[in-house]
């Protein structure tokens, strides 16, 4: 999922879930081995509870297709939790898995010093193109925000292995390099969430240490404060100092505190779409088209996601789905903390050690979830595919922390079958699930790529094949009618053209069936009924659009194309100034200028005879957005 967009799009995640469901088949084969662990109960009961809300709200969201990622994701999350939890427990295995995530590490901040130091969008797989992000490292995400999330949870992690851990000094000195690769990486990405959300971390990594040095050497201790005093301002101090020697990352840094920045507008949106619902929420997904509807007037971008995952939970799945995912950090962050208390009860004091791999871990994981859940306020990381797997493998440490005394071993032998054979289990159908969309969704980005390549041919040959297999998907349809749309104006044969425009608009409203309210498949739909000259449907589907959307000046840039076409100018006009005014600098402008030549061409009686201006009364005191 990492190497491909954070499996962002469907297309590269399904392949992922398909190898973790392969993964918890393969647990079946554990299951007759010794126990050697016992996973917090409390933990476990509120992971399946979350799951269990989570999957029944997509499985029952208004759109279909907008749920499926949530409810792959929460699926998968929780299979991964239960392997770590209940199968992955030994620490040389989990630090073998972490050896992995920190080479993935090295590879991400590879690609982004490539991407810092040209100051171009590249990506080391050419068919992946991401957003004009200019000098922000994204390594092998599309985004820079959704890399921040990614190394702070692992630099967190190798921070704490190399103070903490009790490998040979080699490693921990390797480990640490990672840590400020990391650190590095985050600096490049020029996310301010980042930068926020990682000095949580050390601060958290910080006051954890305290409490172990004065828990095992508490003549250390006050030593030890004042180190970690000025080794924080230290690292904070230097890492500023380095950045500001960079213009890029010296203005970044400048706007960490931005009252105008457009993440506030996005967030009243999500308050009001909240209160349509409030205890279970309005659906998964769903605020693709609410935090359109209730956008601001100056958010004129689409807003996919709230940019805050807190309320986009809020949003979607309601103060019942807050409330559970509410317990389900205080049950592992109590056990977290529980976990370091033991780990120095039964292995550090007895032993006379002041290290643990164990406690690393912990440490590292719970500097991560501080680190994370700052994150979480002012970016969506959770709802990243790769990233989310990855916290749900980090939860699943504070499910199983350390290994208990053999003494708790003993009933826990017993009634423990059912729990190891869950993921194979949930494997199994996470395969039955993830396999039949993978086809489907290969052909869709193939239409999406050939569509944006222009070969509108091959475009409607994928996008057909995807709707034999897949017809919920509502961006098949947009992508076969723009295709036959394309075709169509560039078709001289009036006959073929319009057959053409009209299976286009076919696509577009059965689109808009499976997607009601979507506002690309309005607009293309609108814009394919005026070039038939069927007006009356055209109009009704610009009012739809209005509706959904009623602040986007793309809106009434189209809705006053269709008055231009019908000659009707003060409406028209009036539509191109909305449009004007909410930002929109293409079409508006260009239309009052098409209506002011025609204006002054209509001042001669020949071309006022030929084409007369059919506004009709009352036209002039009408107002945009008025049914």
């Amino acid at each position: 999922m990492q190497l491909l967009i954070g499996g962002v799009k469907m297309v590269y995640s399904l392949p992922a879930y398909t190898i973790l469901g392969l993964a918890g088949i393969v647990t079946l084969g554990w299951w007759r081995r010794p126990v050697t662990a016992k996973p917090i109960a409390w933990c476990l009961v509120t992971s399946l509870l979350l799951a269990g809300y989570i999957g029944w709200r997509a499985a029952t969201s208004p759109v279909d297709y907008l749920a499926r990622t949530d409810f792959y994701v929460i699926i998968g999350a929780l299979l991964i939790y239960l392997i770590t939890a209940v199968h992955l427990v030994n620490p040389r295995h989990r630090l073998a898995l972490f050896w992995v995530l920190f080479g993935m590490v090295l590879l991400h901040v590879g690609v982004g010093v490539v991407q810092f130091k040209e100051k171009q969008n590249f990506m080391l797989l050419p068919w992946i193109l991401r957003s004009e992000y200019g000098y922000r490292a994204s390594g092998f995400y599309i985004c820079p925000n959704h890399l921040a999330g990614l190394l702070e949870l692992s630099g967190l992690l190798a921070l704490s292995l190399a103070i903490w851990g009790r490998g040979k000094t080699w490693a921990r000195i390797i480990v640490g390099y990672i840590a400020l690769m990391a650190l590095v990486g985050v600096a490049i990405t020029g996310s301010r969430g980042g930068y926020l959300s990682t000095v949580a971390g050390v601060m958290t990594f910080g006051v954890l240490s305290l409490f172990i040095i004065r828990r095992v050497k508490r003549r250390w201790f006050w030593s030890a404060l004042l180190l970690a005093i000025f080794g924080c301002a230290g690292l904070i101090g230097s890492s500023v100092w380095v950045m500001r020697k960079s213009p890029d990352l010296d203005r970044r840094l400048g706007e960490i505190n931005d009252p105008k920045n457009m993440r506030l507008q996005m967030w009243e949106a999500a308050l009001d779409a909240h209160k349509l619902s409030p205890w279970t929420g309005v659906g998964a997904g769903t605020y693709l088209f609410y935090g359109r509807h209730f956008r601001n007037k100056e958010v004129q971008s689409d807003p996919q996601h709230v940019h805050n995952d807190y309320l986009e939970l809020l949003t979607e799945y309601g103060i019942a789905g807050c409330a559970i995912m509410a317990i389900f950090l205080a049950t592992h962050a109590v056990s977290g903390f529980a976990a370091i208390g033991g780990i120095i009860r039964s292995r550090l004091r007895p032993f006379g050690l002041a290290r643990s791999n164990e406690l690393a871990v912990v440490v590292g994981v719970l500097s991560g979830f501080a680190a994370i859940s700052v994150h979480s306020v002012i970016d969506f990381n959770l709802h990243i595919p790769a990233n989310a797997m990855l916290a749900a493998c980090l939860f699943g440490i504070l499910a199983n922390p350390r290994t208990p005394p053999p003494e708790e071993l003993v009933r826990w032998r017993i009634h423990s079958l059912p729990l190891r054979l869950a993921p194979a289990l949930l494997g199994a159908i996470l395969i039955c699930i993830a396999v039949p969309r993978i086809l489907p969704e290969y052909c869709a980005e193939r239409a999406r790529m050939a569509l944006r390549d222009r070969m509108p041919a091959d475009a409607i040959r994928y996008a057909e094949r995807a709707i034999r297999r897949d017809p919920a998907n509502p961006n098949l349809y947009y992508y076969l009618g723009e295709a036959k749309h394309i075709l169509a104006m560039a078709d001289t044969n009036p006959a073929t053209r319009n057959k053409l425009h009209i299976e286009a608009a076919q696509a577009f409203a059965e689109g808009v069936k499976h997607f009601p309210g979507d506002l690309n498949l309005l607009l293309k739909l609108g814009r394919t009924l005026d070039n038939l000259q069927r007006f009356n449907e055209a109009e009704y589907v610009y009012r739809v659009a209005v509706q959904a959307d009623p602040n986007l000046a793309t809106v009434y840039a189209f809705f006053g194309h269709h008055y231009y076409l019908r000659h009707r100018l003060i409406r028209a006009e009036k539509l191109y100034f909305k449009a004007y005014a909410l930002g929109d600098r293409e079409v508006a402008p260009t239309g009052l200028q098409d209506i002011a030549i025609y204006r002054f061409r209509a001042d001669d009686e020949e071309t006022a005879d030929s084409h007369p201006i059919a506004d009709e009364p009352g036209d002039d005191l009408w107002e945009p957005g008025e049914p």
